[in-house]
C-alpha cells in the first residue's frame, strides 16, 4: 500500500517540510498533520526532522490530538540515541521535563 502523505518522504528537505506544514495550517488541514504525527516512525527520522515537525506547528499543538504523543516519542528516541533531549526539546514541554 502506497503512502501519499507528503511528509513521509525521507528525501524532503527541512525547508520543504516547513513549507508543507505552513501550507497545511494555512488551509486549516490539521487532520492531515495530526494523522502524520500518528503514523510517523521516529526511529527512522533524523533529529532535525523531528524538531522541525514539532516546532513548526507548536502554536497549533492544542488542535493536534497526536502532537503530545509524537513529542513524547521524539523525546524517547532522542534519549535512546544518547543525546540530551531536555536541551534539544527545550520549550516543547510546558512545566515538565
Amino acid at each position: 500500500m502506497e503512502n501519499n502523505n507528503p511528509l513521509n518522504n525521507s528525501t524532503i528537505e527541512l525547508q520543504q517540510i516547513t513549507e508543507i506544514l505552513f501550507e497545511l495550517t494555512n488551509k486549516g488541514q490539521f487532520d492531515t498533520i495530526d494523522q502524520q504525527y500518528k503514523l510517523s516512525n521516529v526511529n527512522s527520522m533524523n533529529i532535525e526532522t523531528m524538531l522541525v515537525m514539532l516546532k513548526t506547528v507548536y502554536v497549533f499543538r492544542n488542535r493536534l490530538k497526536n502532537w503530545i504523543e509524537f513529542r513524547d516519542k521524539c523525546y524517547g528516541e532522542i534519549v535512546a540515541r544518547g543525546l540530551d533531549a531536555s536541551i534539544l526539546m527545550k520549550g516543547l514541554y510546558t512545566g515538565h521535563k
